[in-house]
């Protein structure tokens, strides 16, 4: 049975269109301002609460993992650095098992998503140049 032929059995396709790229533009039109300004803060905030929470799991399991002593001869080479970096990590940010995040912690972290926003907006600006 030769695929190609069936009618009924068809890969799908993604046509992008001009029309389909103009209304990803139309977010660009000022009509959209209001609520851009409006929602970006809030998104702002959730982005960075999820992003920090996920460097709060990562940091407790890097530390975690960095004490344990396993079998094995690769462990073996790599688990002294990992120890190492878990106790520098430590040393900064405190212990693992202490570690919170605060409001502050959130909001800067936004300003450092906005920034990296803006600054990629600047960068496609003058590269269009």
């Amino acid at each position: 049975r030769n695929l190609k032929q069936d009618p009924k059995i068809q890969a799908p396709t993604h046509n992008f269109t001009s029309s389909t790229i103009s209304s990803f533009k139309m977010m660009d039109s000022p009509i959209f301002y209001p609520l851009i300004l409006l929602f970006s803060p809030a998104l702002l905030v959730v982005m960075s609460s999820i992003s920090l929470f996920q460097f709060t799991q990562m940091f407790k399991g890097f530390v975690e993992v960095s004490k344990k002593s396993a079998g094995g001869y690769v462990w073996k080479l790599v688990q002294p650095g990992l120890k190492q970096t878990g106790l520098v990590l430590e040393s900064v940010l405190g212990p693992a098992s202490k570690f919170t995040v605060n409001l502050t912690h959130v909001l800067l972290v936004a300003l450092m998503i906005l920034m990296i926003v803006c600054a990629e907006r600047i960068r496609a600006s003058n590269k269009a140049r």
